[in-house]
């Protein structure tokens, strides 16, 4: 190949374009690291784009990867990639070690073969090619997504992808990191709904695919198959469960020393380190990992032995990979974990006790911000305040976080954390000078907490100005709830919509109904969903037919409508109403917008005793089950159900189960599950002002208790 001869143009931003000859590599990226390159997809080797290695059997040579089985999602990439004329975006989902980055590799080669790959591996190298600007008939390699998506980047992408084009962006997700990120409004959520197309990889092979594997030319495909009863044999060809038994029944001293050095970096990855963990790190962290037996008469290089058994191919792969991001030849950086080892301790290790040494190592050697910042929320999570506060200042001199965070700072009400939001929140209110707060606590709930320590000109001024549609009811809310008549009579003179109903549920619930009529009858017309208690007290006062004509024909208003049906006793009415709307054709059920109705269905069902029907409900949904279930698990008191579905690691169960054992005094089961990690317990001893718990667990793992 001829040598690239190398032009550097670099602009305000220290952006530099290095152009090799037309045999040679083009990079593109900052000044101050090397560029992602970016070359044709045969020129590229597959494990450099993240591919995994397969398992290795006997001692012939063998191609470094094994024949590609074509499966479904193949034929969803095809469709979409074939006969390109703009930018698009393809993100595959599935579980760790399904064929994720082998799928995009043979997606490009069929479509793209004479395209330019480029793969920036960090979020930062992405902003940098974004920066620089992405050339038509590009693609951009964005293995592992998570790892590139921040809100700037996910930013830029959205503008590349509303470009001309053609541009291919090709990335993978786990399904855990794409139900995170679109779980909050941000603009990674905006990416990934409305300008990425999900490609869903499946665990398993379908059983005339492991039949066919099954008489494959390849002895690697074959041994997969022999191994794996479920059908998984891409996971098994990783060499996935042989590396999870290695991990978990270590047989030699040095096996336990690996385990121990895995399971710090399992550890450091599961609570939010994404960048290599260094050899300093681990040798610092792993120590609380041993045994007792094994701490004692440890020989003094237990850790270089320890870290070689796990960097050492196993069946192929390795618990921790060595990674060298730095230019030239040289000893290794760092080290990744596995991946398929990583999602497998994610489960069994979710609310596994962390030893202080691990905590103690990431303060002293993490250095991205973006980590810090992450690790800093899971101490927190915990009570861990000594070391969240050490990791939080460390980032906040090079990074500013994001509100999210700062609101953490708040309700943790952590004192002078944070100069730009220096504030302690106590118990009797807010500072006297709210104007930090302002962006960190959210217009909404910073209005409310001024109105309830009765700052309400303060209040006011925070809603002021904002046309954001909780803004009217708030107000009425407020006004209603103070018995502030008058006020409400003038914000409903100028045609409140919130403001008039207000006055007419005041009315009625007075029992001065031909006045509550009166302005239930100015509301006629507008189209806007009335209350719940609204419809209830039109329905007590046997005014039916105007709660109808009030609740709009939308999914919204046969919801309200229904629920208010059935606090009146009226279940089997209302029942058939939600039935009726969802075989409509005007109902969202069904459609791109998630409705709501299964849910309402199954709670009037529910509370009519119909169980069964209830239950059909939730096992055909995937969007809302878990919390409906978390809700009546708690309404019925039942904790070892609630308990065992927030072990899974279900959020809505968490958070009833945390609220629950508040209502029944079990405080030590809420100390014992923030240790583990679940912040909504955290959130309740917060708020029951017990935050010393850092001091009881540091104590406890100084002196060996994990």
């Amino acid at each position: 190949m001829t040598d690239p001869v190398r032009n550097e143009v670099s602009g305000p931003a220290t952006t530099v374009v290095q152009a090799g000859t037309i045999t040679g590599d083009v990079y593109v990226g900052s000044s101050g690291r090397p560029a992602p390159t970016a070359r044709v997809i045969a020129a590229w080797h597959p494990f450099d784009l993240d591919v995994h290695p397969a398992i290795t059997v006997g001692a012939g040579r063998l191609p470094d990867l094994p024949p590609y089985v074509r499966r479904a999602h193949d034929d969803e990439l095809d469709a979409l990639l074939g006969g390109l004329a703009g930018p698009v975006m393809a993100v595959l989902t599935g579980e760790s070690s399904t064929g994720k980055t082998r799928a995009l590799y043979e997606a490009v080669l069929r479509h793209f073969p004479d395209w330019p790959v480029v793969y920036p591996r960090t979020a930062e190298d992405l902003l940098a090619v974004l920066r620089a600007g992405v050339g038509p008939r590009t693609v951009l390699w964005l293995n592992e997504t998570q790892n590139h998506l921040t809100e700037e980047a996910a930013s830029g992408l959205r503008g590349l992808l509303e470009g001309p084009g053609p541009v291919v962006v090709l990335g993978t997700l786990w399904p855990e990191y794409w139900a995170r990120f679109v779980a909050e409004p941000s603009h990674v959520r905006n990416l990934l709904q409305h300008r990425v197309s999900r490609v869903r990889v499946a665990a398993a092979f379908s059983p005339d695919l492991v039949a066919a594997a099954r008489t494959s030319d390849d002895p690697r495909l074959r041994r997969a198959v022999a191994a794996s009863a479920d059908g998984k044999v891409i996971q098994t060809m990783s060499g996935g469960p042989a590396l999870v038994e290695c991990y978990e029944q270590p047989d030699t001293a040095d096996d336990r020393y690996a385990t121990a050095i895995v399971t710090a970096a399992l550890d450091a990855r599961r609570l939010g380190h994404r960048s290599l963990l260094t050899s300093a790190f681990l040798a610092d962290a792993a120590p609380g990992y041993l045994a007792d037996e094994d701490r004692v008469g440890a020989p003094e290089d237990w850790f270089e032995r320890g870290l070689a058994v796990a960097a050492q191919d196993r069946t192929g792969i390795a618990a921790l990979l060595p990674k060298r991001l730095s230019p030239g030849v040289g000893p290794a950086d760092g080290y990744e974990t596995h991946d398929y080892l990583d999602q497998h301790t994610r489960t069994t290790r979710r609310w596994a006790l962390t030893p202080i040494s691990l905590w103690d190592a990431l303060v002293t050697h993490t250095t991205d911000p973006e980590d810090q910042f992450r690790l800093s929320r899971a101490a927190f999570h915990r009570l861990r305040y000594h070391h969240g506060e050490a990791l939080y200042r460390s980032a906040a001199t090079r990074k500013q976080p994001d509100s999210k965070l700062w609101q953490l700072l708040v309700d943790h009400r952590l004192v002078d954390l944070e100069p730009r939001i220096r504030h302690r929140v106590v118990d009797e209110g807010l500072p006297d000078d709210i104007t930090p707060l302002k962006g960190v606590m959210g217009r909404r709930r910073l209005a409310t907490r001024l109105a309830d320590a009765g700052r309400w000109a303060e209040a006011l001024d925070v809603v002021r100005g904002t046309s954001e549609p909780w803004v009217e009811r708030w107000i009425a809310d407020r006004l209603a709830a103070a018995g502030n008549t008058a006020v409400l009579r003038r914000l409903a003179a100028t045609g409140s919509f919130e403001a008039v109903m207000r006055l007419a549920e005041r009315e009625l619930a007075a029992g001065r109904v031909e006045e509550g009529l009166a302005e239930v009858d100015r509301l006629r017309g507008l189209d806007l969903v009335p209350s719940q208690e609204l419809l209830v007290l039109l329905v007590e006062a046997g005014e039916e037919r105007r709660a109808r004509q009030l609740a709009p024909a939308t999914d919204a208003g046969v919801e309200v409508l229904a629920r208010a049906l059935g606090e009146c006793g009226r279940r089997a009415e209302a029942i058939e109403l939600v039935r009726d709307r969802i075989a409509s054709d005007e109902s969202d059920f069904g459609g791109r917008q998630v409705s709501r109705l299964p849910l309402v269905l199954a709670d009037l069902l529910a509370d009519d005793g119909r169980w069964g029907e209830a239950v059909e409900l939730c096992r055909a949904s995937e969007n809302w089950p878990s919390e409906w279930v978390a809700k009546r698990l708690a309404g019925a008191g039942n904790v070892a159900k609630l308990r065992a579905m927030a072990d899974l690691g279900l959020e809505p169960a968490q958070k009833e189960l945390a609220a629950l054992l508040v209502e029944r005094g079990q405080v030590e089961e809420l100390e014992d599950r923030t240790r583990r990690g679940d912040e909504h317990a955290a959130k309740q001893l917060v708020a029951l002002g017990r935050t010393d718990l850092y001091d009881l667990v540091s104590d406890r793992s100084r002196s060996g208790s994990r």
